[in-house]
């Protein structure tokens, strides 16, 4: 005999029986990849490397990472300010901005990211000619491209293969 369960609904502090549950469905799909930052096992984040939404907000966050950057590249010492002053302005410019790519970069992926890839310094450090936010997002957007190609081929190895018998047959040979 197949064992169900019971769907409760709290009223007031008193639980309610609706109705019993026959089955139960994960369609929790998503499964985020844990992801090594450095080889350091207590460094690690999830991410969601199929999600396909990565492209909209990618594309939502492109102008104002731009305008963030341009804001990065005009800051300057001011001059006419003793130099602890300016050092104090300018350091308060790049923690703001800081914060801010922080936020951007860790809304991109939707988890915090930032906190375990740059737990010192700034997104703004530079090695090798780019920014530290431009090689965590780089790194990280060519792993969800792969998981994303990977997954789309099998998805569509597995519809051709219900498909195949409706299509001509020379279809074959232009699918290769």
């Amino acid at each position: 005999m197949e064992e169900t369960t019971n769907l409760e609904t709290k009223v007031e502090g008193t639980v309610k029986v609706d109705k019993p549950i026959d089955a139960i469905l994960d369609l929790s799909a998503t499964r985020k990849k844990r992801i090594c930052i450095d080889g350091d096992v207590n460094r690690v984040i999830e991410v969601n490397t199929g999600d396909l939404g990565i492209i909209q907000r990618l594309n939502n966050l492109a102008s104002r990472i731009e305008a963030l950057s341009s804001k990065y590249i005009n800051i300057k010492f001011d001059d006419s300010l003793e130099e602890k002053e300016s050092t104090a302005e300018f350091e308060k410019a790049i923690n703001s901005l800081d914060a801010e790519m922080r936020d951007m970069v860790d809304e991109l992926f939707q988890t915090k990211v930032c906190d375990v890839c740059v737990p010192d310094g700034t997104m703004w450090d530079m090695f090798n000619g780019h920014f530290r936010y431009e090689i965590i997002v780089e790194q990280l957007i060519n792993l969800c491209a792969d998981t994303i190609q990977a997954e789309t081929k099998k998805t569509m190895d597995r519809l051709h293969k219900y498909t195949n018998k409706y299509m001509p047959k020379d279809h074959m040979a232009k699918r290769k």
